[in-house]
């Protein structure tokens, strides 16, 4: 029975509408390769539930924000998961420069606009390795 109920929930709140955790506006859901994602038509940022973000790692304009451009949005770091509404922890990629953030309940991620796009950016080492393995 708990299990049914369980299925149930996670049914009815994959019908409800997810939140911009830095904008309020409501996310967008978009999909490659069978892979649901969810962009805000606002501030750009992109959502993923977990693991997605690894999944689509290699599917290159996803993210259509300008890495560059430095967004008010991306200040607030103190954001609750659109999901489980969660406290999102702040996370650091020192590899490639960026932070996200994480949900440490549902495992979601997410990416301010242009922050997807640096996360796939190849490192010097790893351009290094490409060129003369």
């Amino acid at each position: 029975m708990n299990q049914r109920l369980d299925e149930e929930e996670r049914t009815w709140e994959a019908r409800q509408p997810r939140h911009c955790p830095k904008c309020s506006n409501t996310l967008i859901s978009k999909s490659v390769n069978n892979i649901t994602y969810d962009q805000c038509p606002n501030c750009g940022g992109l959502w993923f539930d977990a693991l997605e973000d690894q999944k689509l790692a290699k599917e290159y304009g996803i993210d259509t924000g300008d890495p560059d451009a430095v967004s008010a949005y991306d200040k607030n770091r103190r954001i609750n998961c659109p999901v489980c509404s969660t406290q999102m922890v702040s996370m650091i990629d020192i590899k490639h420069d960026y932070h996200y953030e994480k949900c440490q309940v549902c495992y979601g991620v997410f990416y301010d606009t242009g922050e997807f796009a640096d996360s796939q950016k190849l490192t010097a080492v790893e351009i290094f390795k490409l060129l003369f393995d």
